[in-house]
């Protein structure tokens, strides 16, 4: 039960304990855990008196399984300990947030699993994710790589985008400062590259196809050469096998969908937008071509394994239809069919995983000395992995959870998302925007934000004229995860001048200024009032973008279509993008923002009619809810100029 977690001494007594070290068979025994830690396995262990004795027999008991690749989300920690995972591999986060979640005490109030964590993924420009550190030199590298280090990472996470050049210096700068690096083939690099390199772990499989090759065009002996490269190599791989599985599925309308139950609105939403695309476009055709696929990679895995290669199971959880802690079981299912044994399936996600990350000696085994991570089963998983799928029993650090206190947490998941979904339709309150004096309000008015069926969040804002220091663009924003965003951004002759932003978040406080002073834009940042650093850039900016409509009120006034840069957030790191708008039909604005999309059309006055952001495989809608315009005509839009002038 959760009171246990105040008892220091608890024997599980009489399970059959899979150790899962090299060379031990189960046997029955008695594992005795004190504050936290397996503090002895014996089949004649005495038990110390006021120890808490639990009645283990006819139960396997299994080090608790660790998850190689996650996005985590603090909602989805009771899912993974449901599920009996009890250590995740976070592969790419918002800074602000993940370092907070790995916290001892966010941990355990959960509770939920150990993170293991990069901190925030290293890609280029553009990036694939706005929570990537963009990187695009190796003096870039050197610049940012040891300030995440300092943070406190685990590891280094590579994307796709990054440069050759900054890559080649990422491996060589982690080695130096002990991380080790894990991430797909970058884009103009080969498996190659990476085996001559020393990067130490893969992530997916379109790294063995050869140049110019896709699954569908290759037979298996095309993925001889890349594959006995590999197994030459101390490379280790993450094949998220269900990454592609997944994509040639198509559940019915009479296929159980309550794991959506126990997601946050804007997941289910997802997902289900993600399942209807997948019904109406997905023919049998591409079915086919998918499960060809699906064949070629279960026999290269299998392959691999036979010739020694360290592979560490991942499920890539939440992305649609992998499900936090679930989604490692599909996983391990697929290996198995892969016809990789069951026992040493258990032997990749548990001792096996420890290893490649780093944590060997403190996890992945039932051992003396070992962190008191244990699920416990009600018949031999070696024999079926399926039974690891809802445990009896979960010891998390030491703190024993019954099978009524899982059944508890699911039903408080339930209930959870349930409320969220009723807060998700009520409208979100934000309080009013403040001019600078002197300012005069030209045109203001109010917009709300939805994806998946869900309101994101809900801003008012104001556009107010300064004289001949130019206009202001003022914004509040409110979200429905809490951030509250205030923007205000001071725009002359079609360039950035100065401007001010705010993120609050609980009592959390997180501000940035920046000003056009002597050629360049500098850029102070502060953490709860505290001056955290300085930069500048000699880039002529246009606008500040956090999301807000706002944007597309400054663009609205640029009259030529062309290259600008912006300046963004990447995490809480100021990032400068080079972005493309065009003059769409009746004053629309389409702009290219790196690995996003926006269009804008506006009101006659210039208010906001509708924006539409494409980010990843998702939409988010913004609607002007309303417009003034203060007695006079508003904000029309400004003039076309003929194609290259501004």
């Amino acid at each position: 039960m959760l009171a246990l977690a105040l008892l220091q001494l608890v024997a599980l007594k009489g399970g059959t304990v899979h150790t899962m070290l090299p060379g031990e068979v189960p046997r029955v025994a008695t594992v005795l855990v004190r504050d936290g830690l397996i503090d002895a396995i014996g089949a004649d262990l005495a038990v110390p008196p006021g120890a808490l004795v639990l009645d283990a027999r006819g139960q396997h008991l299994v080090p608790g399984l660790i998850d190689g690749m996650v996005h985590h989300d603090l909602e989805h920690d009771p899912l993974y300990v449901l599920a009996g995972v009890t250590c995740v591999r976070d592969m790419g986060n918002d800074l602000g947030r993940i370092f907070d979640a790995r916290a001892r005490a966010v941990r355990d109030a959960g509770p939920g699993p150990e993170l293991v964590v990069c901190g925030a993924v290293l890609d280029g420009s553009p990036p694939a994710t706005t929570e990537a550190v963009v990187v695009t030199s190796a003096a870039e590298v050197d610049d940012k790589l040891p300030r995440l280090a300092a943070l406190g990472c685990d590891f280094v996470a590579t994307h796709l985008g990054l440069p050759p050049a900054a890559w080649d210096r990422t491996i060589e700068l982690s080695h130096q400062i002990g991380l080790s690096v894990w991430g797909p083939v970058p884009r103009g690099l080969t498996l190659l590259d990476l085996v001559a390199k020393g990067q130490d772990g893969l992530l997916y499989l379109e790294g063995f196809l050869p140049a110019g090759a896709t699954w569908e065009s290759i037979e298996s002996a095309d993925l001889a050469p890349a594959r006995e490269l590999v197994a030459r190599s101390r490379l280790a791989l993450t094949p998220l096998l269900r990454v592609y599985a997944r994509r040639i599925e198509v559940p019915g309308p009479d296929d159980d969908l309550s794991l959506l139950d126990l997601l946050a609105p804007h997941y289910a939403g997802y997902w289900m937008q993600d399942l209807h695309q997948r019904r109406e476009l997905l023919s049998e055709e591409a079915r086919a071509a998918g499960r060809r696929t699906t064949a070629l990679q279960l026999e290269l895995v299998r392959a691999l394994w036979e010739a020694g290669v360290a592979l560490v199971p991942g499920s890539a959880a939440p992305n649609p239809w992998l499900p936090p802690g679930a989604g490692l079981h599909d996983e391990l299912a697929l290996l198995v069919e892969a016809g990789i044994p069951p026992a040493d399936v258990l032997a990749m996600t548990t001792r096996g995983a420890a290893e490649q990350l780093g944590l060997g000696q403190v996890r992945g085994t039932l051992a003396a000395g070992r962190v008191a991570d244990i699920v416990c089963v009600g018949s031999d998983p070696c024999a079926d992995l399926a039974v690891l799928r809802r445990p009896a029993r979960v010891v998390l650090r030491g703190v024993v959870l019954e099978r009524e206190d899982l059944a508890r947490m699911r039903r408080d998941v339930i209930a959870r998302q349930d409320e969220a979904r009723r807060r998700a339709s009520l409208p979100i309150e934000v309080p009013e925007v403040e001019l600078c004096e002197g300012a005069v309000p030209l045109l203001g008015g109010r917009a709300e934000s939805v994806a998946f069926g869900q309101i994101l969040s809900a801003e008012r804002w104001i556009v107010a004229d300064v004289g001949a220091r130019g206009r202001v663009y003022c914004a509040r924003i409110a979200s429905a995860d809490g951030m509250q965003t205030t923007l205000t951004q001071r725009v002359a002759d079609g360039l950035l001048q100065d401007f001010e932003l705010l993120l609050t978040r609980a009592s959390r406080q997180f501000s940035v200024r920046g000003l056009r002073t002597g050629g360049q834009f500098r850029i102070e940042r502060r953490v709860q009032g505290m001056h955290l650093d300085t930069t500048a850039t000699h880039e002529r900016l246009v606008l500040v973008d956090v999301g807000s409509v706002t944007t597309a009120l400054v663009l609205a006034q640029q009259q030529a279509a062309g290259h600008f840069a912006a300046l963004y957030l990447e995490d809480v790191e100021p990032a400068v993008g080079r972005w493309e708008l065009a003059l769409g039909a009746d004053g629309a604005r389409l702009v290219r923002m790196g690995s996003s999309e926006m269009v804008a059309t506006f009101r006659p006055d210039g208010g906001i009619e509708q924006i539409v952001r494409r980010e990843g495989a998702g939409l988010v809608r913004t609607a002007g809810v309303a417009s003034e315009t203060y007695g006079g005509p508003g904000l029309p839009l400004a003039p076309e100029k003929p194609a290259g002038g501004r």
